[in-house]
């Protein structure tokens, strides 16, 4: 099931696509109310979906959320198929109509950091066995299509694919063994980082030369900005992506491929970061967790390169989406 919070009707509205379209599951739970007694199946299904809202800022929290969605992806299928489509104009979502990322106040937003073996390897430092991270504000996210704002404070930046695991169930004290159980689906993120925050840890180190480890830390800042964590387009269930350890990443500017890379070269795996996350960490359904870099750690905008108007970031991953994302440039250092 792909799931997305789209502009509808002037306001965000979660919505699913089905192949043929995308629906707003409010306005088509509305349209159920009226015909429901012209149903010949699914009757108890479209009873049970009268006036469905799902709240926009986090859709799987909204009580019985993911079994109404999946009510409606069934029903939606009985009214494309054996009714007239035109009953579900009011709920048919434009094409062109504006994302919002699919969960836009997540409980918690969770990055993994140097979760491949390339980045220790790098670094020379003995590779950790458990998911070394950070966590991300609200204000962090922004959507497919969106536009990010380059600071007169941004220097180079940074734009790397990572995997998004979207909890779908309240987690505490999970073992390994069970943690997919908990996962609702994926979505791609950017993980992006502006770079001025190193020149703190530069002036701060003893001799002018931080290890990898005090540049990490000061990276969690870069990462914290603004918009620096585009997420979407849409979430997918993981019955619909399969093995999340078997598919390919690409990151690309303006069109061009600038990184290729693979999910199976995690270091810690998405059941060994839920287990360890949920021992002390209650992990909220609509939780966000991004698995790391996978690849040469993403692509670098240098600081005296312009990005105009129309120059975009796109990161994809097989089964998931492409994620699109442009900039507004006001860096001071760039010509």
């Amino acid at each position: 099931m792909k799931v997305s919070v789209r502009l509808h009707h002037n306001s965000p509205r979660v919505c699913v696509d089905t192949g043929k379209g995308t629906y707003d599951v409010g306005v088509f739970s509305s349209i159920l109310a009226e015909s429901s007694h012209s149903l010949k199946h699914n009757t108890h299904n479209a009873l049970s979906l009268k006036n469905i809202e799902l709240d926009p800022d986090n859709f799987i929290s909204s009580e019985g959320a993911l079994e109404s969605l999946q009510k409606v992806k069934i029903l939606l299928s009985d009214f494309l198929e054996n009714k007239d489509p035109g009953l579900l104009e009011l709920a048919k979502v434009d094409k062109n109509a504006p994302f919002f990322p699919p969960i836009r106040k997540p409980p918690l937003m969770y990055g993994l950091a140097g979760n491949c073996p390339q980045t220790w390897r790098q670094a020379g430092t003995l590779i950790p066995n458990y998911p070394v991270g950070y966590t991300r504000p609200w204000k962090s996210l922004s959507s497919h299509k969106g536009r990010v704002l380059l600071d007169e404070n941004v220097t180079s930046f940074r734009c790397a694919v990572e995997l998004g695991v979207v909890i779908g169930r309240e987690a505490f004290q999970v073992s390994k063994a069970e943690a997919l159980d908990y996962v609702y689906g994926y979505v791609c993120v950017n993980d992006m980082i502006s770079n001025h925050w190193k020149a703190f840890t530069e002036v701060s180190s003893p001799n002018g030369n931080p290890d990898f480890k005090e540049l990490l830390i000061t990276s969690y800042y870069g990462r914290g900005t603004d918009g620096f964590a585009p997420v979407g387009p849409y979430i997918i269930s993981k019955g619909d992506v399969g093995d999340p350890y078997n598919l390919m990443m690409f990151t690309r500017q303006n069109g061009v491929q600038r990184d290729r890379s693979y999910t199976n070269a995690m270091v810690v795996g998405i059941e060994n970061t839920i287990e360890y996350l949920s021992r002390s960490i209650t992990l909220y359904p609509g939780s966000i967790i991004h698995m790391g870099t996978m690849g040469i750690d993403g692509i670098t905008i240098p600081e005296d390169i312009k990005l105009g108007h129309d120059d975009f970031v796109e990161v994809e991953i097989e089964k998931i989406g492409i994620l699109r994302t442009y900039f507004e440039d006001r860096r001071k250092s760039a010509k």
